[in-house]
């Protein structure tokens, strides 16, 4: 802060030697031709405003970043790193719990997939035995071949059962009792 102060004040020395340069400069240089020691001097002192005004904003450009180094120095000694860390904590419990929903989610699709598995096989084992009871329902002994071969056509739905096939009288009684 007392570096601003110190700034302060040499601006207004500042301003004050400017205020002066622009009345001289208003005022005709006819004054001043016949004192060549006087214009010398002026322009020294114009050459030393210069580089005071350099020196000047090489200071401020200090100061401020001297005051942006407080300010970031005074903020991590003020807990910003805990409040940072805090959020990070939560974030990480955020992320935790979202990564157990996930999980819930993939164990729900899993037992529904083993479900629809057994479901399948189950559908499966179904069809191979319909499969297996209407071929056999289809297989059937001629008692009295015909002579002409193929002139003679069966009638598929009155043949009777092979002998071993059980499944479809069971079948056909089911059916009857509905």
């Amino acid at each position: 802060m007392k570096i601003i102060q110190r700034l302060k004040v040499k601006f207004r020395k500042l301003r004050y030697n400017k205020v002066e340069d622009l009345e001289q400069r208003r005022r005709p240089d006819l004054i001043y031709e016949g004192f060549p020691q006087v214009i010398e001097e002026r322009d020294s002192l114009k050459d030393q405003l210069s580089e005071a005004n350099r020196k000047i904003a090489e200071l401020e450009n200090m100061a401020r970043a001297f005051q942006a180094q407080e300010s970031f120095n005074h903020q991590l000694s003020n807990g910003k790193k805990e409040e940072d860390d805090g959020k990070l904590e939560d974030e990480l419990a955020m992320k935790a719990e979202e990564n157990q929903w996930l999980k819930s989610q993939l164990d729900r699709k899993g037992k529904e997939f083993a479900r629809l598995r057994n479901n399948i096989q189950s559908a499966y084992t179904d069809m191979e035995k319909a499969v297996a009871t209407l071929g056999s329902a289809f297989m059937f002994t001629v008692k009295s071949p015909p002579e002409n071969g193929n002139d003679y056509s069966y009638d598929l739905l009155g043949a009777m059962p092979s002998a071993g096939d059980d499944m479809l009288l069971k079948y056909l009684s089911d059916g009857d009792d509905k």
